[in-house]
C-alpha cells in the first residue's frame, strides 16, 4: 500500500511539473527594428538555423529580404535586387524551403536566394499572374501560372539551377474564369506519385460555378482521376485554401468558403463535409492526431474530429487571425481583430494564455500584426507589432 501511495505521489508530482513547465508563457529574448522609422510590413517570417528571415516593403512598392540573428537581433544581410526590382510581397505568400535555398513567389516573379548568404541563385518572370503560394518536395517545387485569360499552366522548378518546364496546361475558355491553385503534392514512401489540382470554374455572365479535383500522375503527367467537390452554384463556392494533405491519417482536406471537406486518400473516395459559421480569409487550418483546427472569421478558434468532422469545441479568440501553429499540446495565433496573442489548450479550448506586445506601454492602441511565426524545432516565436520586431522562447 505504501508502494502505491508513493507511486500515486510521485506521478501527480511529475504531471504537476509538467504542466506548470508547459503553461510557463514564451519568455520574452529581444526586440529590433532593422528599418528605423518604417512600420514593419514582411512576409511571415522564416526560421533557418541561426537566422530568421523577414522582408520589408518600401514607400516605393518594392521590397528588400533580410536576415535577423536569432541571438539578438541584428542584420545577417540584407538583399535587395537593383536590376531585377521586387514588387511589395504578399504578406501570406507560401514559400518553398530546399536545404539552404528559400524559393519565393513575388508577383510575376519566382526566385530563389541562399539564406546562409543572401545571394540570389536565380529568377524567373512570367508576363502574366502567378499563384503566390509554392508546393515541392525534394529539389523541385511546383507553382500555377496564367496567360492572361487564355490559360492557366503549372511549372516545376528545379531549386538548384532555376531550370523550369511546364508539366500540365489548360486553356479557358472565352466568358470563363478558371484559377488552379498550385498542386498539393500527394507523397508514398518517399516517392511523389500525384499532383493535386483544386480548379474552380465559373462562367461570368450567368456566375454558375464547379470546382473540381485533379489528379496527375507525376511520372508522365497525365490525368487519373477528377471529381467534383462543389457542384454548379451561383453562390461562388470555390477554394480558398492549399489543400492539406494528412498522410499519416490518409486524408485530404479542402477548404472552400465556410465548407471543410475530408477525403479519402487512400482510395480517393469523399469522408464527410463540415459546414462552419463563417469561412476563413486570412489563417488556415492545422491538424494533430486527432482534430483540425479551423480559425474561422466568426472569430472563433473550432476544433473538428478527423474522423466524424463534427466540432469538438470552439474557442473564443477574434476574426481575421494569423495563422495558427502547434507547439506540444498548445494552439497558438494571433486574433487580427485585437491583435491578441493566444495560446490555447488543444484538449479543452480553453485559453490559458493571452500575451500583449510589450510596447503597449510606450504606444497607445498598439497590437501585434498577423505577420507572426512560432518554429516548434527552434522553440521559438517572432512577432511584430509594426514598430518592433519580437523574439519569444518556449525553453
Amino acid at each position: 500500500m505504501k508502494n502505491w501511495t508513493f507511486f500515486l505521489l510521485f506521478f501527480f508530482a511529475l504531471w504537476a511539473c509538467d504542466s506548470r513547465r508547459v503553461l510557463i508563457p514564451p519568455k520574452l529574448v529581444w526586440k529590433s527594428n532593422p528599418f528605423k522609422n518604417l512600420q514593419i510590413e514582411t512576409i511571415y517570417p522564416v526560421f533557418f538555423d541561426d537566422k530568421i528571415i523577414v522582408s520589408q516593403n518600401s514607400p516605393n512598392g518594392s521590397s528588400e529580404l533580410l536576415a535577423l540573428s536569432v541571438l539578438d537581433g541584428s542584420v545577417a544581410w540584407r538583399y535587395s535586387d537593383k536590376i531585377d526590382s521586387l514588387s511589395a510581397f504578399y504578406y501570406n505568400l507560401k514559400p518553398y524551403i530546399f536545404d539552404s535555398i528559400l524559393v519565393l513567389p513575388n508577383g510575376t516573379h519566382t526566385f530563389a536566394i541562399n539564406m546562409k548568404t543572401g545571394k540570389k541563385l536565380w529568377l524567373k518572370k512570367f508576363g502574366s499572374f502567378s499563384e503566390q503560394f509554392l508546393e515541392g518536395y525534394g529539389r523541385y517545387v511546383f507553382q500555377s501560372c496564367y496567360e492572361s485569360n487564355q490559360a492557366v499552366f503549372v511549372c516545376r522548378f528545379d531549386c538548384l539551377s532555376g531550370h523550369c518546364d511546364t508539366i500540365y496546361r489548360e486553356g479557358s475558355p472565352a466568358g470563363c474564369r478558371k484559377v488552379i491553385r498550385t498542386p498539393a503534392l500527394i507523397v508514398e514512401n518517399g516517392i511523389l506519385k500525384h499532383l493535386l489540382l483544386c480548379k474552380t470554374e465559373q462562367e461570368i455572365s450567368s456566375r454558375l460555378t464547379v470546382s473540381t479535383i485533379t489528379f496527375v500522375n507525376a511520372e508522365n503527367w497525365q490525368i487519373e482521376k477528377i471529381d467534383t467537390i462543389s457542384k454548379r452554384n451561383v453562390d461562388g463556392i470555390s477554394f480558398t485554401k492549399q489543400p492539406q494533405i494528412d498522410s499519416t491519417s490518409k486524408k485530404i482536406y479542402f477548404v472552400l468558403n465556410e465548407h471543410l471537406i475530408c477525403y479519402n486518400l487512400a482510395n480517393l473516395s469523399f469522408l464527410w463535409k463540415s459546414i462552419l459559421p463563417r469561412d476563413m480569409l486570412t489563417s488556415e487550418i492545422n491538424y494533430c492526431s486527432n482534430s483540425i483546427f479551423f480559425p474561422s472569421e466568426d472569430g472563433f478558434l473550432y476544433s473538428i474530429g478527423k474522423n466524424s468532422g463534427d466540432i469538438v469545441w470552439k474557442c473564443k479568440i477574434s476574426g481575421t487571425p494569423s495563422r495558427g501553429y502547434l507547439v506540444g499540446k498548445y494552439f497558438n495565433i494571433i486574433g487580427g481583430g485585437n491583435g491578441c496573442w493566444y495560446i490555447i489548450d488543444t484538449g479543452n479550448g480553453k485559453i490559458v494564455a493571452e500575451i500583449s506586445t510589450p510596447n503597449l506601454i510606450k504606444y497607445e492602441e498598439i497590437f501585434w500584426r498577423r505577420y507572426f511565426t512560432v518554429s516548434s524545432i527552434h522553440k521559438l516565436a517572432i512577432a511584430t507589432d509594426g514598430k518592433e520586431y519580437a523574439l519569444y522562447s518556449f525553453k
